[in-house]
């Protein structure tokens, strides 16, 4: 029985994709997903989630999520190299480091 899903993998770098999936007998939070490649044929890639939704509306709330991580992820980040150090280590000609 095939539905279509939301695909929000890679939400911050290919967006989210809509593609139909079959979900496995055994483990229905687990889908077989088939989604167009950039080489235009199709790729089937088994899924789980958090990495897929069932509503459009759900997976645009995940992607925000995602997105709202990502930014603060990235300011930490930026805070970081805004207080590193540098200093300069002399060596002398075989490498060692000069006292």
């Amino acid at each position: 029985m095939s539905k279509t899903i939301w695909v929000t993998k890679w939400a911050l770098t290919e967006g989210i994709i809509e593609a139909p999936a079959n979900p496995d007998r055994f483990d229905p939070s687990q889908h077989k997903v088939c989604y167009p490649s950039k080489h235009g044929y199709a790729t089937y890639i088994w899924m789980r989630q958090p990495d897929w939704c069932e509503t459009r509306e759900a997976a645009v709330a995940q992607a925000e999520q995602m997105q709202s991580k990502k930014i603060a992820s990235l300011e930490r980040q930026v805070e970081r190299v805004k207080t590193m150090t540098f200093s300069v280590v002399e060596t002398e000609a075989d490498g060692k480091v000069k006292p």
